[in-house]
């Protein structure tokens, strides 16, 4: 202090105060009476006079600091709890920090202890384990070497002090300026001392030391967790007891999945399905017996079922796999048909709680059966629905017991299904363009029996309209096919109307039920329990997120897709987009086919053209540009949309559920990455 004050001019450089000869002669009192006397009030000191009270303000606090510490000893204070428990762990016995303790160091009956009754005898029976002895007797070994290593330091200081204070007559000599050096000395070597189970001393204090901080960690986890849930908005019915706050900001709601990809898939599932039922009504082999085009539609209505073995629909949906299980029936089946009102706690069944496939085919009931899986050939491919999580699958979806996997996973199973029957939801727009993708882009014989059937095809918003003529002076609805505004129609009512309504009854599903309020299982394994409970949210956020996600998926094309694609494969295989599918190769030369199957390559490549036109059908969020092209590169890459939705759709989370959506998506572009990096390598 005096060295500042003479910086500043209040005392003169030639002080005694300065000379540190005089260390324990004056005191601050001195040395701040000394620079008053010299401090003059006026305003060409204003830096004098401002150095001059800081100094002085900054003597005062520390003079009240030590005194309110004192008072804290000294004062009775009105604590919620005795000060002593804040260092008492109510329930050892299942602390997971003093158990994590007890098994890394084997030392019994110092962790597992607690002025409250507790059982501890069964963890301090199971310690120590044979390493425990060897860790022990390692410790010993180091305390003996440190100890002996010691000693001889301590006799050369005895010497030395010896011979110093005999030459100079000065107690302890000059190596040391107080008695306080040798008692650390001594101090050090008892700490070094092996006890029991070979720990010395300052080992012992090490390990209390750390059951003191963490029974302090674990009172104050209490208290916080105690004080949210006596407080009135969380007491009786409400929203819970839990740490973080309101439910709605700790499970996050994911992007929207997008329609187009399944809408797209079941557009050509449809218009495969018509190319084969007007093929085999138009093929001269198969014209004995063959259905009329005028005897109704290419499949089933919800109310009009086909009978087994005298059906004239050829493509029909089922589920299929290599062998039996043990789940209730169909488990034990190999293929079984799906109808209008099958659910998807038969899918499940069916596949054992694996992922549902429904394969879009073939399956005869007299002759040579096909030789793939289930006996039914994919004529018209398989859409696959990843299942996620079957938790609550034996109660009524949405009902008490259930999950809001279940609520998705059920909604994307029905909404497969209703595209398919005719009749149900979704279905009619696909049915109709069915129509129009095969006759028109084939130019079949008649078909304006069909194009132009307001009942069948023609007039809905998007296709060719029923009445309006060409410049030709010909109908639309005699050469023109479905437009984009269809495409797009359809693909926001299902992303509308199923998909947005499901995602938000599975989320307001999962604030209702899901397990998000901490219970005293968790707050009895103290601070370190507080891991498993953030745990539990990213189990959670994750498994929504994973179910949302899980949208069904065209897992295999047609079979004539299929082939058109290993062709223009085989002869280009750089060939992408649109082409892979189109029936003729280069020089306009056309890929060679089977009896009908020209046409249908041509309606399915038609098909495909108009849901992947301008980049694509999916209309995928994840492919939109945000920011720019080099920002979603980026994010494509690395996974950090969950950084940007920190500002922007998941700005209302908790930030440990903003952390976890932020490491979900790196870990899963980390995988993604790995795979594709498997995939061309």
């Amino acid at each position: 202090m005096a060295q500042i004050y003479a910086m500043a001019g209040l005392l003169p450089p030639n002080h005694p105060y300065l000379n540190p000869e005089n260390k324990g002669r004056y005191g601050v009192r001195h040395v701040i009476a000394e620079a008053a006397n010299n401090l003059q009030l006026n305003k060409h000191n204003l830096d004098k006079i401002f150095i001059f009270f800081a100094l002085l303000v900054g003597a005062v606090i520390l003079i009240m600091q030590f005194v309110i510490m004192i008072g804290v000893f000294l004062i009775n204070t009105a604590w919620a709890i005795p000060i002593a428990d804040l260092f008492d762990t109510l329930n050892p016995q299942t602390d997971i920090a003093y158990n994590l303790l007890t098994l890394v160091f084997g030392v019994p009956d110092i962790y597992c202890s607690s002025s409250s009754p507790g059982v501890c005898s069964d963890s301090n029976a199971l310690v120590p384990f044979p390493i425990h002895n060897g860790l022990h007797d390692l410790f010993q070994f180091y305390s003996f070497g440190l100890l002996l290593i010691g000693v001889l330091i301590l006799l050369y200081f005895i010497i030395v002090i010896i011979a110093e204070t005999a030459v100079t007559g000065s107690p302890f000599g000059r190596r040391f300026q107080n008695v306080w050096v040798p008692v650390r000395i001594v101090v050090a070597l008892g700490l070094l001392v092996p006890i029991n189970y070979g720990l010395n001393s300052g080992q012992y204090l090490t390990l209390y030391t750390a059951k003191l901080g963490s029974s302090l960690a674990t009172s104050g986890w209490l208290r916080y967790n105690n004080t949210i849930e006596n407080h009135s908005l969380f007491g009786g019915g409400g929203n819970g007891a839990n740490p973080m706050g309101e439910k709605e900001t700790l499970i996050a709601l994911p992007k929207r999945p997008d329609a187009g990809s399944i809408v797209q898939a079941m557009s050509l599932i449809h218009t495969c399905a018509y190319s084969y039922w007007a093929t085999a009504g138009e093929l001269p082999e198969n014209a004995n017996g063959a259905r009329p085009f005028t005897a109704g539609h290419y499949h089933y209505t919800t109310g009009t079922q086909p009978v087994a073995g005298n059906d004239p629909i050829k493509i029909r949906p089922w589920f299929v796999k290599t062998s039996p299980n043990t789940f209730p029936a169909p488990g034990p089946e190999t293929r079984y048909e799906v109808r209008n009102n099958t659910t998807i706690q038969e899918a499940l069944d069916f596949y054992g709680n694996g992922n549902i496939i429904i394969r879009f085919g073939e399956h005869k009931t007299s002759g040579n059966p096909h030789s793939e899986t289930g006996e039914v050939k994919p004529y018209c491919g398989d859409i696959t629905i990843p299942v996620v999580s079957v938790l609550g699958r034996n109660v009524p979806v949405g009902s008490p017991g259930s999950s809001a996997a279940m609520i998705i996973l059920d909604a994307y199973f029905t909404m497969v299904r209703n595209m398919w029957f005719r009749g149900a939801a979704g279905a009619e727009p696909l049915s109709r363009a069915a129509v129009l993708f095969y006759e028109n882009s084939t130019s079949q014989q008649n078909r304006t029996v069909r194009t132009c059937d307001p009942a069948e095809a023609c007039g809905g918003l998007g296709l060719p309209s029923c009445t309006a003529l060409l410049f030709t002076a010909e109908r639309e609805c005699t050469h023109l096919t479905p437009s984009k505004e269809w495409s797009e129609t359809i693909k926001d009512q299902i992303q509308s109307l199923i998909i947005d309504v499901a995602l938000m009854d599975a989320w307001t599903f999962y604030l209702n039920n899901a397990d998000i309020e901490i219970e005293n299982a968790i707050l009895n394994r103290g601070w370190a329990g507080a891991g498993m409970w953030f745990n539990r949210l990213a189990h959670l956020n994750g498994t929504f997120q994973d179910s949302i996600t899980a949208l069904p998926h065209m897992s295999l094309y047609p079979s004539v897709m299929e082939y058109v694609r290993d062709t223009q494969q085989a002869e280009n295989a750089g060939v992408t987009g649109t082409e892979l599918f189109k029936p003729y190769l280069s020089r306009e030369r056309q890929i060679p086919f089977g009896p009908g199957d020209k046409n249908t390559a041509i309606a399915l490549h038609k098909t495909y053209e108009l849901w992947n036109q301008d980049g694509g059908a999916s209309g995928d969020p994840e492919k939109e540009v945000m920011y720019n092209a080099f920002m979603d590169a980026m994010n494509m890459v690395l996974g950090t949309d969950g950084l940007f939705d920190i500002r922007g759709a998941n700005v209302h989370l908790n930030p440990l559920v903003q952390l976890i959506m932020i490491g979900k998506g790196m870990v899963e572009s980390t995988i993604r990455n790995l795979g594709v990096a498997a995939g061309t390598s």
